[in-house]
């Protein structure tokens, strides 16, 4: 009997573990297509022909599971946090500022209150 209920007990657990695991995972995925999709707004931002020319944030908006209101939400956020870098020989520096954006402990933190706005599967 013992035995059966360790079983019984391990094999919940394990599937709970699991569930937890897929959760997580799932969040986590939404989270990169989000900071995907940020990355392509900056670059239309230091390139406006990529706004007319370029549809990879669509892409990574097809796959995640955010609604259109977490889109308007990261594109505001891009527009108001992008980096703008300066050149000692007037360069243009925007690649490297959407990289750092992309890498921001801010993005980071904004996506993670989109949390609520992440469809079920």
């Amino acid at each position: 009997m013992k035995t059966l209920f360790l079983f019984l007990f391990a094999l919940t657990f394990c599937q709970n573990k699991k569930s937890d695991d897929t959760k997580e995972s799932y969040k986590a995925n939404n989270h990169d297509y989000l900071k995907k999709i940020a990355f392509c707004k900056c670059l239309s931002l230091v390139d406006s022909s990529l706004k007319n020319e370029d549809y990879s944030s669509g892409i990574y908006f097809e796959k995640s599971s955010y609604g259109p209101e977490a889109l308007f939400i990261i594109d505001s956020f891009v527009i108001l946090n992008k980096p703008n870098f300066k050149s000692f020989a007037n360069h243009k520096l925007g690649v490297g500022e959407c990289i750092s954006l992309y890498e921001s402990e801010a993005l980071k933190v904004q996506i993670e209150k989109l949390d609520s706005l992440i469809g079920d599967k």
